[in-house]
């Protein structure tokens, strides 16, 4: 997650010697890609799985919801695939750039 935080106020006067924490959870999720990229496994240990349970960790959400994300290495080979597509599109004529 991430926590901001700033100086607490009040009536316009700062006060310097107290500070406001919001916190922010941010789910990510490793999708699966095209079958160029490769897909992933995920392991848990089970003893994390227990823990987040017992903490009402909401799965589904981190699922549905999570941020995606590719490695390095996913993340060239899709950028290589893409380049590839782009030039079919270009070579049948009906790519037209932003």
């Amino acid at each position: 997650g991430v926590c901001t935080f700033r100086r607490e106020s009040s009536n316009g006067v700062i006060n310097n010697k107290k500070l406001i924490a919001e916190p922010f959870n941010i789910y990510v999720f490793k999708r699966p890609y095209q079958e160029k990229i490769g897909d992933s496994r995920l392991m848990f240990q089970a003893g994390s799985l227990d823990f987040l349970a017992r903490c009402d960790f909401d799965f589904n959400k981190s699922i549905k919801h999570g941020v995606s994300y590719l490695t390095t290495k996913q993340s060239l080979v899709a950028r290589e695939w893409l380049k590839e597509e782009e030039k079919k599109v270009r070579e049948l004529g009906i790519y037209s750039p932003g």
